[in-house]
């Protein structure tokens, strides 16, 4: 049910050979929730592009309402093995420039003798600036690093950004 209200949203996403991954959950308010990735339904330029979605329903009866559809791309890097996974309406060029910004941080954060985070493994909006999450090579995402744009900087130049570790929320 949710592939068909997907596919009436976005009619390209017929080229994909279905789903990549899904998952559902009863939340507290016994609700039920699913989040769905498609696999890829078109490449360019080396860079795959599928969607991903989010739906609920309030009781197993009743029909699931998905909201927006997001794009998803996978973006591979020279430097490592795992595709890193853009979320959203992110510029390839924004995407290179935050996973080079936020590197130099998740290296940093390596202490007492901790692994160095080695993948850049996906990059999203959040809030007001960008998280990249940095991980194992095998796409284990192990760190997120916040990052936010400066006054007047170029999204496209990774030295327009300023980089945290994101802090956990309690």
């Amino acid at each position: 049910m949710i592939t068909l209200q997907v596919l009436e949203k976005v009619p390209i996403l017929s080229s994909s050979p279905g789903i990549k991954f899904a998952s559902a959950y009863r939340s507290h308010q016994s609700t039920d929730d699913a989040d769905v990735i498609f696999h890829p339904h078109a490449e360019s330029a080396g860079i795959k592009h599928a969607f991903q979605v989010h739906c609920r329903r309030q009781s197993p009866d009743e029909l699931w309402t998905c909201g927006g559809v997001r794009i998803r791309r996978y973006l591979q890097l020279e430097s490592q093995g795992f595709e890193v996974r853009v979320v959203g309406n992110i510029g390839i060029e924004v995407a290179l420039a935050l996973i080079q910004a936020t590197r130099g941080t998740a290296e940093a954060s390596a202490t007492g003798g901790s692994a160095i985070p080695e993948a850049a493994v996906i990059v999203f909006a959040s809030g007001d600036g960008y998280v990249a999450g940095w991980g194992s090579d095998d796409g284990q995402s192990e760190l997120a690093v916040e990052a936010y744009l400066k006054r007047g900087g170029n999204p496209a130049e990774p030295e327009d950004w300023l980089t945290r570790i994101a802090q956990a929320e309690e």
